[in-house]
């Protein structure tokens, strides 16, 4: 996934219309362009600890889970999950972030992976893309998974392409 592309997803966001991580087995979940619902999400995690309309794109609503090893944090556009970040106090185990992806579609694999600095898989950064057009970054050195849906993936690819399509138009002189 092109760095470039990650950047915009803010943008993208702007625009767009519990207990711990335990390893569970992937199950097939249904093609969509977003990640969960808030049903399947209070299912899961309980009643958000906090709820604010601050979230990364607007009008959102953030909702805020958390356990004595989990945090997540979910941007929500009416009954639908277009962003999370999962957050754990240590860092993550490769089942660990198997289990949070396979919450949010199904076929993911790595795209890319970076160690910085020394050879120490703490300084990893690693991008997912899923069978659904989802895309994901695992950050070792803050400890967490963004996963951003496909529809967000789409309006960003949009943007980045209205961007380049600017920046190459002749002003009138």
């Amino acid at each position: 996934m092109k760095r470039e592309l990650l950047l915009s997803f803010g943008a993208a966001l702007m625009l767009i219309g519990g207990g711990g991580c335990n390893k569970h087995a992937e199950t097939e979940i249904p093609t969509r362009d977003f990640l969960q619902t808030r049903a399947e999400m209070l299912q899961k995690y309980g009643a958000p600890i906090r709820t604010s309309t601050s979230g990364s794109f607007s009008p959102c609503e953030r909702l805020t889970f958390h356990s004595d090893t989990l945090s997540i944090d979910a941007d929500f556009k009416g009954e639908r999950c277009y962003y999370v970040r999962y957050t754990l106090p240590n860092y993550w185990t490769k089942e660990q972030v198997d289990a949070a992806l396979a919450s949010n579609g199904s076929g993911w694999q790595a795209v890319d992976s970076t160690i910085m600095g020394a050879l120490s898989p703490v300084l990893q950064i690693t991008e997912y893309t899923s069978r659904d057009g989802h895309r994901a970054k695992y950050t070792g050195p803050v400890k967490w998974l963004e996963i951003w849906s496909s529809a967000l993936v789409a309006r960003s690819e949009e943007l980045e392409a209205e961007r380049q399509q600017k920046a190459r138009a002749i002003p009138k002189f």
